[in-house]
């Protein structure tokens, strides 16, 4: 039985480079053994995402990703899929 995919098409700016709503849905897809297909980059939502290699943008978005930033091991990296069309 093939494993369940899911895709997530979201628009991610460097106003708002981060999105409660999504990253909760994929952190919990990602739990349940799902693939997740995302056209944008989640990274900090896995362990030893470094934030203070992020630049100034990140730094005012602080305090928005208290439930999920660094949440997920990094072994879960590997049913992340960053999909780009073409």
């Amino acid at each position: 039985i093939a494993t369940p995919r899911v895709f997530i098409q979201s628009k991610s700016t460097l106003e708002k480079p981060v999105d409660y709503l999504r990253e909760l849905l994929v952190v919990g897809l990602l739990e349940l053994g799902l693939e997740v297909y995302l056209n944008c980059n989640v990274d900090y939502i896995f362990e030893g995402f470094d934030v203070d290699r992020q630049g100034e943008t990140w730094k005012t978005s602080y305090g928005r990703g208290f439930l999920y930033e660094r949440a997920l091991p990094p072994e879960l990296k590997s049913k992340l899929y960053f999909w780009r069309p073409g």
